[in-house]
């Protein structure tokens, strides 16, 4: 039997009350509500699976790892889908720092998503790109990344931060982005508001150039 897990207050209330936008969402459109679990990450590192239990109980769908999942071994991804198939909760996708997306690290992180049935591992961060360069760069790991994710039923993921939105790099990253048909992006249009400029604008001109890019 496992022990009962310690959620600090602010983790607690944050959750509640995202919790309880859940729910009314979920009665209004059928769209499955859920976490982000970097935002429970030092209760994940000291539980993950009553982390992820606690999680369901609070009416959330389904979650997404973050970067830490990569130490995992395959056994004990098998045990936390194991967990989850049992209290009713998916991994739709993984937050993953750049080893994820090496040629020797790739396979490891396709292993633990296959295990835990997602669809998209999403690059956490470009970090900070020079130039149209560096930019081009982020394209190219993701392209590679669509190419080797493929054969697994796996999809790439980005998530962009306020530097994605400022006036001088406005342009250039949507412009790199890939653009083959199943090579997908994710824009976090919080990140955009925070940046100040207003996002809405350039939610076509992501469609156009990269097919589809699920706004979060």
């Amino acid at each position: 039997m496992q022990a009962p897990i310690s959620v600090s207050r602010r983790s607690f209330l944050a959750a509640s009350a995202a919790a309880s936008l859940a729910g009314a969402l979920r009665a209004a459109v059928d769209v499955p509500i859920g976490l982000e679990l970097f935002s429970v990450r030092n209760e994940l590192k000291h539980d993950g699976i009553a982390t992820v239990r606690s999680v369901a109980k609070m009416g959330y769908q389904c979650v997404e790892f973050f970067a830490p999942y990569y130490d995992w071994t395959p056994d004990y991804a098998k045990s936390m889908k194991r967990v989850m198939d049992d209290i009713g909760i998916k991994c739709y996708s993984t937050h993953n720092g750049p080893k994820s997306f090496t040629a020797e690290g790739m396979p490891h992180a396709i292993e633990l998503n296959n295990i835990l049935g997602a669809k998209y591992v999403v690059f956490a961060s470009a970090g900070k790109p020079e130039g149209i360069g560096g930019w081009m760069k982020v394209a190219e790991t993701l392209n590679n990344a669509a190419e080797q994710l493929k054969p697994a039923g796996l999809q790439p993921g980005y998530h962009n931060h306020q530097l994605e939105f400022t006036p001088w790099t406005v342009s250039a990253p949507w412009m790199c982005w890939p653009r083959t048909p199943g090579k997908t992006s994710c824009c976090s249009s919080t990140w955009g508001l925070a940046s100040k400029p207003e996002p809405t604008p350039w939610r076509g001109s992501i469609k156009i150039q990269v097919g589809s890019a699920p706004c979060t």
